[in-house]
């Protein structure tokens, strides 16, 4: 559905601890015209359109457009895109789905994130695999640096780093006070892994207030 104009610049959606469900025809892509700001507060979101044979969770909520979230539990996966800011305060991710391999917070190469006080967890109910954020150049023709200002989060998955950075362009991560990896289960020490696959770019993932981990 469209609101607002041509010359709007902020978007705000105060769900009053109600339950929202996007309704999506585009891959639960969600837009704005002009860089217009999406400012969702005080809900419980939800999505109900599912994308068959996709490799992202089939009902995952992407935002097109610099958000900023306060008091908001999202039970589907978040992609928040490139090359827009994003904030987000008191914020839960919850990725359970049955499929596995799924990440909880997925963030395009490019993107300027602040995620300040709530939790991701990234536990599939049947014994497969979640994951908790990714980084990723992924579909992007020409990644930026993504900065990353992480502090008071609590992190729960059932593969790998908290963060993992797959992209080519690398990343600045500010690991700030308060977060718990506790419950990560391939390393509850270093907080950032590099790709793999991007071991050129180890040099290119810098962390202040954390340690990163070069995968094998």
């Amino acid at each position: 559905q469209n609101r607002g104009g041509a010359n709007t610049s902020t978007i705000t959606i105060d769900g009053a601890g109600h339950n929202l469900t996007f309704h999506s025809t585009y891959r639960n892509h969600i837009q704005t015209t002009n860089g217009a700001k999406i400012i969702l507060k005080n809900a419980i979101v939800d999505s109900d359109y599912k994308v068959g044979g996709s490799t992202w969770d089939d009902y995952g909520l992407i935002f097109d457009c610099p958000t900023e979230f306060s008091n908001v539990i999202f039970n589907r996966q978040l992609v928040l895109s490139q090359p827009y800011a994003h904030k987000l305060s008191n914020v839960t991710i919850n990725q359970t789905s049955e499929t596995g391999d799924m990440y909880a917070l997925w963030i395009e190469a490019g993107a300027d994130v602040t995620f300040n006080g709530g939790a991701i967890t990234a536990k599939s109910p049947n014994g497969n695999k979640n994951r908790a954020v990714k980084i990723a150049d992924e579909y992007i023709t020409d990644p930026l640096l993504t900065k990353l200002n992480v502090s008071g989060v609590t992190f729960k998955s059932d593969k790998k780093a908290a963060v993992l950075v797959t992209s080519t362009a690398g990343a600045t991560i500010t690991w700030g006070e308060g977060n718990d990896i506790t419950e990560v289960t391939a390393d509850t020490v270093n907080a950032v892994w590099n790709d793999a696959d991007r071991t050129a770019a180890w040099d290119l993932v810098t962390v202040d207030g954390c340690t990163k981990y070069q995968e094998q």
